[in-house]
């Protein structure tokens, strides 16, 4: 057997999504799944140039959202940028049957498929929705529970969490839906992809929304024993993909989703069932043919037996020859056999009028719901009346009239069947036409074909019969439920008809129904004694008769609310009169009762007497009034709170000072007056210390009247009644701007002295000196340098007092070790001299070094020693140069005088060799004088040149 051969083709005009979002790559995300929320739809197609580029869906957006921890950073990110590209697409769907296109999307692991024509341009997708929608028949999922396909592995979340926890969640275990549970496993809402996409159209802030505040509810809970085709018509009726399933005591089961519901559809399962079908069909079919060849031996049999009868009469009359008395005699067997059914007295349709008659009356009766069995013998009564009274075709019109009656039984599904043995009427049907046919002198072919005839149309019944079997079973198992469920009803109804009356009579309330007419209809005895008169008397009253006049006017106008529909309950306090004249306070309940044509029937109100109540608040009315009184007399602003942490008093100091009247400041009016940079923490501390019920203190700037801010120290304490509850806070508030710009300017002092001492330790460790300060009287050093550490060459941290001095050694010129007395700083602490002063020192390294030393004490005003400071300077290479200066300038002097004597001697060797060549008159003596005089000049020019050169 070809297993695709039973299953239909698809029409794929009704089976694609109706509204398919289309955009360009370059649009914005947020842009495109504002479409997708605006246009109900679970994806979005990205063309470009008329072909399908890719496509964005719910989860992708979930997980774009989980990655990012936030919607706003990506809302401007393109479409094109996250898309998924080259989706699995199909062409030709004709070619496609439901079954393979739910195989395509489960094997694929998708739940959108692109249909695209021959041009690659997109048509339209295909979901699982629309898959569903097209599902019309519940044959292959009436007989299958929820429970068979439930997914048990729900995630779940508590509605105290943020919307990106959710988006996390649904990213991480890649599911469609997260249901919101309380703390016993029950199911309190859901949140799902769709609702992802639709927080962000709204732009709503994910990190801060808490699931509570925007979570689907109330659910449509589903009990795990309801049918998948009960499953998918709720899904249908409501526009949703997935049900909650719950258990009998109402906690969680699991989900079912619409995904789930058509993979169970697969061809195995649809195949198996057509193939048992079939065999059904085949032993149902193999049954008629075996009947149908008995019943044609019983006719074969009966005709043989008839022309026996025949041929034995003939041979006894055989007389009888002509046609007429062939006839006559033929009439005259009729009547001994058939008796009445000869004769032919009405019209032909007579016949199907009496079946007609019968049937509608049968029918009537079953509708009415008295069930009357039709049997075998009742066809044949029909028949042979119909026979008699019109002849052979009447009785065959009435049987064609009974068998389309026995069909019509059979199909339609009005509910439970009056026939007994359809197939077998038709077929006894059959056998008497047979055997009246021969009566009256049918031809076999005549005969025949009547009995073909017959035969097709059983076989068509049996047909129509078999192939509604099974949804006659699911209507009659429907029906039968739906007896069980309204006798259930009935009997709950009955019930709660006991329970409302004895709620209504026992009830510790006043419950009172009241006509549109404001008329009492009925009232119970708590409410008789509540107001004085017996239930007879207010049955002739109106409810404005007992009313206190003042509330009458409120009354006709929360009526008239409640009639046109502006709300839906009432509930509110009210005064009734007494009989006895007083006043009874009530706390009184109302809802308007519709008829089943949504139209006002009557008034139901619940009224509980609280007039101790009112007394009693009344009373503490006054001790409250009292006590604001007293409070609106102090000259500071107090202020007062409930449990809740509303304020509902301010005195008139408070007032006074904000420059607002009572009104504005009650609840949490006072708090736009709190200075914005100090509001929020200021509301924080307030609920935080409301909630421990400690006392607080605050400060904070409050606005005065004329708009500008004073600091305020507010402090409260929690208020208790007497059974130890909270009854809310009592608070008073300071102006402490003197002490805050006080406050302020020393910490500014502070902050400026610290800067300065930052300031001037920043210059102390820049210092090319050694520096140590020492703290009088105990000589505790409090600040260093990292200079003194160099120039002393031994550690300082061990250095916090100067007495550690004693294990360090200073010299005095003579070689001698100071004693501790003799340091300089400990002059400088102790006797407040300066001390100026140039010491040798033992340094760290075992070198002997010059310090030149600094001492001074620092005074108070008084000329008292706080402190000393000493400074010191390694002044040994600076020794070193000035013996090396004064060694230059001994030098120096002496080359001078060196210079002089030499300047001298030449001057006067080359005045000798003057007056020696004055003398001489010898030409080669002068040559050579001259000559000595040249080089005692050259001599002298290099020798003053060299003295000035300053190189030497």
């Amino acid at each position: 057997m070809q297993k695709s051969s039973p299953l239909p083709l698809v029409n794929w005009q009704g089976i694609i999504e109706q509204k398919t979002v289309k955009v360009p790559p370059h649009t914005k995300l947020t842009d495109a799944i504002t479409l997708m929320n605006q246009e109900n739809s679970s994806c979005v197609l990205i063309e470009a140039q008329g072909q399908l580029q890719g496509i964005f869906t719910e989860r992708d957006l979930v997980r774009l959202i989980a990655a990012a921890q936030d919607f706003l950073g990506i809302a401007d990110t393109e479409i094109a940028e996250v898309m998924t590209r080259e989706p699995f697409t199909i062409y030709n769907l004709e070619k496609f049957n439901l079954i393979e296109l739910i195989s395509l999307l489960t094997k694929h692991s998708i739940r959108h498929l692109p249909l695209l024509d021959a041009k690659k341009k997109s048509i339209g997708v295909i979901t699982y929705r629309s898959l569903r929608n097209a599902l019309k028949g519940g044959y292959l999922l009436q007989h299958r529970q929820v429970k068979d396909l439930i997914n048990q592995q729900v995630v779940q979340i508590s509605g105290d969490r943020n919307i990106i926890d959710v988006a996390n969640l649904l990213a991480t275990h890649q599911v469609s839906c997260v249901v919101v549970v309380e703390r016993n496993s029950v199911p309190v809402g859901i949140i799902t992809e769709r609702d992802i996409v639709q927080f962000g159209a709204l732009q709503l802030n994910f990190s801060k929304t808490l699931v509570k505040e925007v979570m689907s509810t109330p659910l449509l809970p589903l009990s795990v024993d309801a049918s998948l085709w009960e499953a998918h018509q709720l899904m249908q009726k409501h526009h949703i993909r997935r049900l909650v399933v719950v258990q009998g005591d109402g906690t969680l089961a699991g989900i079912i989703s619409q995904e789930r519901i058509l993979q169970s559809l697969d061809l195995d399962n649809v195949f198996d069932c057509i193939a048992t079908l079939e065999s059904l069909l085949e032993e149902k079919t193999q049954q008629l043919e075996k009947i149908q060849i008995e019943l044609e031996n019983e006719i074969k049999t009966a005709n043989q037996f008839l022309n026996q009868q025949i041929k034995e009469y003939f041979a006894q009359n055989s007389s009888l020859e002509t046609d007429q008395k062939k006839t006559a005699w033929l009439d005259k067997i009729n009547q001994k056999i058939f008796g009445f059914l000869y004769q032919q007295k009405l019209p032909l349709w007579t016949g199907a009028l009496i079946a007609s008659g019968l049937a509608l009356g049968i029918e009537m009766l079953r509708r009415w719901g008295v069930i009357v069995p039709v049997s075998f013998m009742l066809l044949i009564i029909v028949i042979t009346l119909s026979a008699s009274l019109g002849g052979v075709v009447a009785g065959l019109w009435s049987s064609l009239v009974w068998a389309l009656f026995v069909i019509y039984a059979a199909t339609v599904p009005f509910g439970p069947t009056t026939l007994t043995g359809g197939a077998g009427q038709v077929t006894i049907g059959i056998m008497l036409m047979t055997i009246v046919a021969i009566v009256q002198g049918l031809t076999k072919e005549e005969n025949r074909r009547l009995i073909q005839k017959l035969r097709r149309l059983n076989h068509n019944l049996d047909q129509a019969v078999k192939y509604n079997r099974e949804e006659l079973l699911i209507i009659n198992s429907s029906l039968n439920r739906e007896i069980r469920d309204r006798l259930s009803v009935e009997t709950q109804l009955r019930e709660s008809e006991t329970r409302y009356r004895t709620i209504f009579e026992q009830a510790p309330v006043g419950i009172v129904r009241t006509g549109l007419d404001k008329k009492l209809l009925s009232v119970n005895p708590k409410f008789s004694q509540m107001v004085g008169y017996d239930v007879a008397q207010l049955q002739q009253l109106t409810f404005p008769e007992i009313t206190h006049p003042a509330d009458t006017p409120s009354d006709t106008i929360h009526i008239h609310q409640l009639l046109t529909g502006e709300i839906t309950t009432l509930v509110k306090e009210k005064r009734y009169i007494h009989k006895n004249g007083s006043i009874v306070w009530v706390n009184l309940t109302v809802t308007l009762v519709r008829d089943d044509n949504n139209q006002p029937a009557y008034f139901v109100a619940v009224i509980e007497n609280i007039t101790q109540r009112k007394q009693t608040e009344l009373a503490l009315q006054a001790s409250e009034e009292r006590f604001k009184n007293i409070i609106n007399s102090f000259p500071f602003p107090v202020w007062l709170a409930d449990e809740t942490g509303l304020c509902t008093f301010f005195n008139q100091a408070w007032l006074d000072f904000t420059g607002k009247n009572l009104v504005q400041e009650l609840g949490y009016g006072w708090l736009e007056g709190v200075h914005p940079q100090e509001r929020q923490a200021c509301l924080d501390n307030y609920q935080s210390a409301l909630a421990k019920r400690k006392n607080f203190s605050l400060e904070y700037r409050l606005r005065k009247g004329d708009g500008k801010y004073s600091w305020v120290l507010d402090q409260a304490k929690p208020r208790f009644r007497s059974d130890g509850s909270l009854a809310g806070y009592v608070g008073a508030c300071l102006d402490i701007s003197d002490r805050v710009s006080a406050r302020k300017e020393r910490e500014n002092l502070l902050a400026k002295i610290a800067q300065k001492n930052h300031f001037l330790e920043t210059i102390l460790q820049q210092m090319p000196a050694g520096v140590l300060i020492a703290k009088a009287p105990e000589g505790e050093i409090i600040l260093k340098n990292q200079q003194a550490e160099a120039t002393l060459r031994h550690p300082l941290a061990k250095i916090t007092k100067v007495s550690d001095y004693e294990q360090y050694m200073g010299l005095h010129p003579n070689g001698q070790v100071f004693a501790f007395e003799d340091y300089p700083l400990v002059k400088a602490l102790r006797q407040g001299q300066v001390i100026k002063e140039e010491i040798d020192y033992l340094c760290g390294d075992g070198i002997i070094r010059s310090l030149l030393v600094h001492a001074t004490p620092i005074f108070t005003q008084e000329r008292q020693i706080i402190a000393a400071v000493v400074t010191f300077y390694d002044v040994s290479e600076l020794k070193k140069a000035q013996a090396l200066k004064k060694e230059a300038q001994h030098k120096a002097l002496m080359l001078k005088e060196i210079h002089h004597r030499i300047k001298n001697n030449l001057q006067i060797i080359s005045a000798l060799l003057d007056l020696q060549s004055e003398q001489m008159t010898d030409p080669s003596m002068l040559n050579l004088l001259e000559e000595s005089q040249a080089r005692i000049q050259t001599i002298a020019l290099i020798h003053e040149k060299l003295y000035n050169s300053g190189n030497l």
